[in-house]
Order: C-alpha cells, then structure tokens, then sequence
C-alpha cells in the first residue's frame, strides 16, 4: 500500500472516531452540541490523586474558545463524604501560555469547598464525576498558541488507596 493511501486511510478513521488531527498533547473529541455546535474534549494522561507527584503535558491545537480543565475521576461517579474528610491531597493545577503568562492557576485541598472559598469541589454524576475549581472555568483559549498544563499532588494519605483521575479540557454548549 503506498503512502498516500495510508495517510488516506488513517486521516479516515481518525475522521469516523471524532479525533482533530491538529491537536498536539492528548486526545481530542468531539460532540455534536444543539444547533449545529461542536463540542470538544481534550482527554490528558491518567494521574492518582492520592500518590505524591509531578505531571507535565504540552498541548496545541485545541479550538479557540471558552473552555474548563477539569479533573475527571476514572470509574467512580461519586466519592464517599468520609473519604473525602480523610483525604489530606493538596492539588495545584496549572495552565500557562508559552511566554509563561497564567491561563488558569488553583491550588488546595480536595473535597474541602466551602462556598466562596475557591477551593476544589467535587462534582458527582450519574455515570462520571469531577473535581473542578473556579479558577479554570471559562478559560480564553487560542488554537494557535502552545500551552503548559502542570499539575502537582502533595500531602497524600497513601492507606486510603488509589485515586485515579485524568485532566480534562473541555468546552461547554454554548
């Protein structure tokens, strides 16, 4: 099979499975919205909350819009009230421009939102739930710009076991 059709081919099914092919740093979906909107979804490595460490990701392409970065839990659509007392994870996520000029910036403990405070909070669903903070909402996106996600965990309480989540960058309907 020649190049060209390989490229054919691949551009295809990247096509069929909701992929943008210009997006750099993860994975990009898409959803048709109501009235002829696209909405996107720019799935990041998986990452445990509740273990000590770094995580770093480069991304470009994603569509100039609004967008949210959440923390998307991985198999779990709530997380027990006595879990989240016990839980001692402070998480810093970042989002900077490549001059190094702060989209979004949040820090503190999880599960600990008391109203005004702009701490975490978590968001339970009926089959996905999240971690999300004032701070990266509504987020002015450029497709051409080069972004730095970080996100630092510290402060874990290793006995209660794993909690696995995975950064998610998302656009809402508009």
């Amino acid at each position: 099979m020649r190049l060209s059709s390989r490229l054919f081919l691949v551009g295809l099914f990247c096509a069929a499975a909701g992929c943008h092919p210009a997006f750099q740093g993860g994975t990009l979906r898409t959803m048709k919205g109501p009235l002829f909107t696209t909405n996107y979804f720019a799935h990041f490595q998986e990452l445990d909350l509740n273990k000590d460490s770094s995580y770093a990701a480069v991304l470009r392409g994603f569509p100039s819009s609004h967008a949210y970065l959440d923390l998307m839990l991985i198999g779990q659509s709530r997380v027990d009230r006595e879990f989240l007392r016990q839980l001692t994870t402070e998480v810093g996520m970042e989002l900077d421009k490549s001059d190094g000029t702060p989209v979004c910036k949040a820090a503190g403990r999880l599960g600990q939102h008391i109203w005004g405070n702009r701490a975490w909070y978590l968001n339970p669903g009926w089959e996905e739930a999240s971690f999300s903070h004032a701070d990266c909402h509504l987020l002015k996106l450029r497709r051409e710009e080069t972004y730095t996600l970080k996100i630092t965990v510290k402060g874990a309480n290793k006995a209660l076991g794993p909690l696995r989540v995975y950064p998610l960058l998302w656009t809402p309907h508009d």
